[in-house]
Order: structure tokens, then C-alpha cells, then sequence
């Protein structure tokens, strides 16, 4: 079970690292 939310928890971590990524190439290709 802790093994479960831990990768729960990297998954969303790494989804919320993407996400500000792809929003800053965005404002770069913006400008």
C-alpha cells in the first residue's frame, strides 16, 4: 500500500513538473 501512494505521489509530482514545463515554452513561444 505505501509503495502504491508513492508512486502515486512521483506520477502527480511528475505531471506538475510537465505542466510548468510545457506553460513555460508556451510564454517563450509567446514572446
Amino acid at each position: 500500500m505505501q509503495r502504491l501512494a508513492d508512486a502515486l505521489m512521483l506520477g502527480s509530482l511528475a505531471l506538475y513538473l510537465l505542466t510548468m514545463l510545457t506553460f513555460a515554452v508556451a510564454l517563450l513561444v509567446m514572446l
